[in-house]
């Protein structure tokens, strides 16, 4: 079925502040619960400090039966860490690691980067994030666009669309007994037009879904002290077209195509802040880039010298970007396809039109 919620993965191309980092610790990976296989312990024991979502919990009993409730939250902004002096901070968290490897050397750990020839906007050289944390798209294009475009505020221009309730993200967890611990729940993931009426951001704000909420996938989650782990891999592709707005008001859709997309956020019963993990597939970034282009000029208000060069210099910083493979294993020696993306994403609780 085709999902409606990847804004929030395009988002990552947006780009931007981070100084709300969340507290990496809270994401840690306890030891694992025997015989639990699962995301959490899918690296091997000595790999190292990698940031990855936490276990289940060992000492909560499952929700059954439905017990538990139903929680609507909407998305109000979004921001990745694509400001270089942040990149090495070690509280660094917008991502998690998807190769099992702190990438010593910052270059790409199952895979080859591809080669390319330096443009009039250079891609950076390759250094690893804290935790070994892939975050390429942030890394190696965002920061040298932003850079480019004179530092500006993009993250904010994408933002403003869920703060005016033009544009929405939804997540719905049911079955929470809304406590740290839950080792059964589901969680959905669901595309808006906007409200009904003007948002308050209060909890009563009630949003249009694109779609019946049972029109979508509700994925098998669960809560670890406080952290929403949700994880939909099972779905290995998610295409989403995605409207935005540049700061003239310009309408620009995207369409993007994400893999091994993962949910980790900080969860309360009246907000909380998503981590959005995954790759994009680089033939379906570098046919994008003429409509990007578009909109990053729009945005930082280029002349149309600086947007010829951003138009020339773009496929470039991508195909650099492409740090992991397409499938969910290692390939040496073969290029890399898939461009590693993280995105953060701070929600409060709403109400779905017709739903809960």
């Amino acid at each position: 079925m085709r999902s409606h919620f990847l804004s929030c993965t395009f988002l990552a191309i947006a780009g931007v502040a981070c100084e709300d980092l969340a507290h990496v610790s809270q994401f840690a990976i306890p030891e694992p619960i025997a015989p639990y296989e699962g995301l959490c312990n899918e690296c091997p024991a000595d790999a190292g400090a990698l940031r990855s979502a936490p276990c289940p919990s060992d000492n909560d009993e499952p929700t059954t039966g439905g017990t538990g409730k139903t929680y609507v939250f909407a998305w109000r902004s979004v921001s990745i860490g694509a400001d270089a002096t942040t990149l090495a901070d070690p509280n660094y968290d917008v991502g998690l690691d998807e190769d099992c490897s702190t990438r010593p050397n910052g270059l790409p750990a199952w895979c080859l980067p591809v080669v390319v020839q330096q443009g009039l906007i250079p891609s950076p050289s390759w250094s690893p994030l804290p935790l070994g944390i892939d975050n390429s798209l942030a890394q190696r294009v965002m920061g040298p666009i932003i850079a480019f475009g004179g530092g500006g505020d993009v993250d904010g221009a994408l933002s403003q669309t869920f703060e005016d309730g033009q544009y929405g993200e939804l997540v719905v967890v049911q079955d929470w007994n809304g406590e740290p611990n839950d080792n059964d729940v589901t969680a959905t993931f669901l595309g808006s037009p906007g409200t009904v009426s003007p948002p308050a951001w209060d909890g009563s704000d009630v949003w249009i879904p694109n779609a019946p909420l049972s029109s979508y996938t509700a994925f098998k989650s669960y809560v670890v002290g406080g952290v929403l782990v949700a994880d939909t891999r099972s779905i290995i592709e998610d295409d989403s077209n995605i409207s935005l707005e540049g700061t003239n008001g310009q309408p620009l859709v995207f369409t993007l195509a994400g893999r091994f997309m993962v949910r980790v956020a900080t969860i309360s019963t009246t907000s909380m802040t998503m981590i959005l993990s995954g790759r994009w597939n680089l033939d379906d970034a570098l046919g994008q880039a003429p409509t990007l282009t578009q909109f990053f000029a729009s945005s930082f208000g280029l002349s149309l010298v600086e947007q010829r060069v951003l138009g020339e210099g773009l496929p470039t910083l991508l195909a650099a970007a492409a740090d992991m493979p397409l499938g969910e294993s290692d390939t040496p020696g073969v290029q890399c396809g898939a461009i590693s993306f993280a995105v953060k994403a701070e929600a409060v609780s709403a109400h779905i039109q017709g739903g809960p």
